[in-house]
C-alpha cells in the first residue's frame, strides 16, 4: 500500500481528530511528492489530487468534501450556460464542482497564483477533462500589475497572500482586475463567485464595479477576516457594506448553516451575499 494510502486511512479514522491532522500535516510536510500527494474521489464523483499536508487536503482526503454547506450553497445559484468565477481556487474544490453546475455550455474561471496549487489545479482540471474550466496563474486585485506571492505554511496553503512591493520575498505575479478580465472575455452571464483572498476581498471588489453593477451574479461566497483585513486597511464591515451598496443582502455561515450576521458571536469569517428583490430583477 502506497505511503500516502496510509496516511488517507488514519485521516479516514479519525476525521476530526486535530491531533491526528497535525501529525499528518508534519509526516507529509516532510515527505516527497509521492507520499505527500494522492488522488481521491470527491462527494460527487469527481477526482481530485490533494496536498496531505494542508488541512484543506487533509479535509477533501477524510470526507471528499470541504465547506459542504458553503460550495452547494454556491452551486444552489447557478445555472447551465452560465459562468462560475473562481478567486483564489487553492487546488480547485469549488472550480471541480461548479464546472458539472454549469454543464458544457457554461464556464468556470478559476484564478491562483500560488504555484504549488496551480500546479495541483491544472492537474485536478485536467484529470476530470473539464474543458469549460480555464485556469489563471493570476492574482486579482483592484487594478492591472504584478505583486509578490506569500506562500503561506505548507499545513494550511490556504493562508497565501497576494502583497503589493517585494516585500515577503516570494515570486512576483501578475493581477488583473475582475472588470478586465470579464470585458476581455465577453462574459455576460454570472451565476455565482467565490472569493477567498485572505484579505484582500476589499480590492477584488473595488475591481469588479462593473461585475456588481452590470452583470450582477446571483450570489457571491466570500471569507472575510477582521485581522487579515486589517494589514490591508480594510475590513469586513467595508466588505460587507461595498456589496450592500450594490443592492445585495449579507448573511453568514455558521455551524453548516446560512444565518443572520448578528446572530454570530463571535464574529463569522465566511458570507453570502445574494441580490434582494428590491436590487430588480438579475
Amino acid at each position: 500500500m502506497p505511503a500516502s494510502s496510509v496516511l488517507v486511512s488514519i485521516l479516514r479514522a479519525f476525521p476530526h481528530s486535530g491531533i491526528v491532522r497535525r501529525a499528518v500535516s508534519e509526516i507529509a510536510s516532510r515527505a516527497p511528492a509521492s507520499m505527500r500527494e494522492c488522488v481521491v474521489t470527491l462527494y460527487n464523483g469527481q477526482r481530485m489530487r490533494v496536498d496531505l499536508a494542508d488541512y484543506i487536503g487533509q479535509q477533501l482526503a477524510a470526507e471528499g468534501s470541504f465547506e459542504r454547506t458553503m460550495v452547494e450553497t454556491a452551486m444552489s445559484h447557478l445555472r447551465p450556460g452560465e459562468a462560475f468565477i473562481d478567486v483564489g481556487s487553492h487546488m480547485g474544490f469549488y472550480s471541480l464542482v461548479a464546472s458539472k453546475a454549469v454543464g458544457p455550455s457554461g464556464s468556470v474561471h478559476a484564478f491562483e497564483p500560488g504555484d504549488k496549487q496551480h500546479r495541483l489545479l491544472v492537474d485536478n482540471v485536467g484529470m476530470n477533462a473539464l474543458g469549460n474550466v480555464q485556469v489563471n496563474k493570476k492574482g486579482v486585485s483592484n487594478k492591472a500589475g504584478t505583486a509578490t506571492f506569500v506562500e503561506g505554511p505548507s499545513r494550511n496553503l490556504g493562508e497565501s497572500y497576494v502583497q503589493e512591493g517585494s516585500q515577503g520575498g516570494g515570486p512576483t505575479i501578475e493581477l488583473v482586475t475582475l472588470d478586465d478580465y470579464c470585458r476581455e472575455r465577453g462574459i455576460t452571464a454570472i451565476g455565482a463567485m467565490k472569493v477567498d483572498v485572505e484579505g484582500l476581498e476589499e480590492f477584488v471588489f473595488q475591481g469588479a464595479q462593473d461585475v456588481l453593477s452590470r452583470l450582477r451574479p446571483r450570489a457571491i461566497v466570500y471569507e472575510s477576516v477582521a485581522s487579515h483585513s486589517a494589514k490591508f486597511g480594510s475590513s469586513p464591515e467595508r466588505v460587507h457594506a461595498m456589496l450592500q451598496r450594490h443592492g445585495y443582502s449579507i448573511r453568514a455561515f455558521r455551524h453548516n448553516a446560512v444565518v443572520d450576521m448578528a446572530s454570530c458571536t463571535p464574529p463569522a469569517h465566511d458570507f453570502i451575499a445574494t441580490l434582494t428583490e428590491a436590487a430588480g430583477p438579475r
